[in-house]
Formats: structure tokens, sequence, C-alpha cells
């Protein structure tokens, strides 16, 4: 009788270290998200549009770019679509708003979508090795 009561106590201490285990490990990790989408305002951060303005000036074409923080305007991947520069880019957002306006616009007109993809992440948590190389990345948004 001793020995179930024994084997039963310790169980129940393995299982209650395993479930503080696995919620310390899941509590660990807090994912950076946004729920406010960035309009365009070029007086206030007109990164984005210098940027643009750096690949059509330079004739920056096919290249593949990363970009941090997509704002819900999108205006990278509409200037690329709209400009034939047909760079391949990757923008990532932590903003659900924007990803669902990527989405609706992609919807809209699917060759926003040929050459300008948007990644729901939080780019803290963004491993290397799940990104391919890049010609180029913008990180000017982690400021």
């Amino acid at each position: 009788m001793n020995l179930k009561r024994g084997i039963k106590e310790a169980l129940g201490r393995v299982a209650g270290l395993i479930t503080r285990t696995l919620l310390t490990e899941k509590m660990r990790f807090v994912h950076n998200s946004w729920h406010y989408s960035w309009p365009l305002t070029p007086d206030v951060c007109p990164c984005d549009v210098h940027f643009c303005e750096y690949l059509e000036e330079h004739q920056i074409r096919e290249r593949s770019i990363f970009h941090f923080g997509s704002g819900g305007h999108h205006l990278l991947g509409l200037r690329n679509r709209d400009g034939g520069l047909d760079n391949e880019i990757l923008a990532i957002t932590a903003s659900p708003a924007e990803h669902a306006q990527y989405v609706s616009q992609v919807i809209r007109s699917p060759a926003l979508g040929r050459h300008y993809r948007v990644l729901f992440s939080d780019i803290y948590e963004l491993g290397a090795a799940s990104l391919p190389t890049f010609d180029m990345a913008t990180l000017f948004h982690l400021c």
C-alpha cells in the first residue's frame, strides 16, 4: 500500500514539474505584435518613400529585398509592381491589421503578390535559418 502511494506521489510531483516547465517555456515566448496599422506619413517618417525613390533612381531590378515594417500602405510593394522593378520583396509586419490589409490588396490585385509578400511575425523571434540570403535589407523601422 505504501509503495502505491509513493509511486502516485512521485508521479504527481513529476507531472507538476512537467506542467510548470511547459508553462514557463510557453510564457517565455511573448509575441511582439501591434494592434495598429501605420499609415503613410512621409512628413513624419519618409523612410519608405526614400527607399522607393532609391530603387527607382538606381533602377534596382530583380533583386531580393527584406523589408522590416510594411506599413498598412504597402508602398514598397505597390511601387515595385507599378514601376515594373520585379524585385522579390519579403516584408515583415507585427501588425495583424497590416497583414489583413495586404491580404485584401492581393485579393483585389493579384499582381501585387507576384513579387511582394508580407509575413506576420515577431522579428525578434525570426531565426536566420528560416530566411534566404537577401541582396538588400531595410531595418529603418527598428527605431
